[in-house]
């Protein structure tokens, strides 16, 4: 049935709080990720990533990759990126690959996404002379909830108003009925 609006009341002397959810994020829908945006860093230098502060702690050789079979000619390297969100620590882990170096070297990326922070981390480039790395960051909005909430000021005397249009309505209709 999909996401259903839930609302609750909180009940006041002077007041009533009513609160919905009125419109859920569509996860069906394929995020837009904003263009790349790259950076040049060295180990442990602090860089923003979606308004958040970011460091990369280290650049290490693997020598295997989920869902690729790596040769012996070719050569894979993994970042290690600590996201300092609102609610903790986030790790990110994005690997640069060069296929075949011997014959035609082909470079791929392997971006790692943070969806809690709305980031894409891809290692774009390795500079061994200045000791540098080139970050690229995409970025999209973060997961969203719209929640309502209404105030309504002195509902009670509405309420009360209500009740007593009802007891002057049944009396009247008892005093007609008498009369016929």
């Amino acid at each position: 049935m999909g996401m259903l609006s839930s609302p609750d009341i909180m009940r006041g002397v002077s007041k009533d709080l009513y609160t919905h959810v009125s419109a859920p994020m569509d996860k069906s829908v394929e995020p837009e990720w904003s263009k790349m945006e790259e950076i040049r860093v060295k180990i442990g230098q602090q860089f923003f990533v979606n308004d958040y502060v970011a460091t990369i702690s280290d650049v290490k050789p693997i020598t295997s990759v989920s869902g690729f079979n790596l040769d012996e000619d070719d050569v894979a390297a993994q970042a290690s990126i600590t996201i300092q969100g609102e609610h903790g620590d986030y790790l990110a882990k994005p690997i640069f690959l060069i296929r075949d170096t011997k014959t035609n070297a082909t470079v791929g990326y392997l971006p790692d996404d943070v969806d809690d922070l709305g980031a894409r981390l891809t290692l774009v480039n390795i500079h061994p002379q200045e000791q540098e790395f080139t970050i690229g960051i995409n970025t999209r909005q973060k997961d969203w909830v719209v929640i309502k909430a209404m105030e309504k000021p002195f509902i009670n005397i509405l309420w009360i108003g209500t009740g007593l249009l009802a007891i002057g309505f049944a009396m009247a209709m008892v005093r007609r009925f008498k009369e016929i």
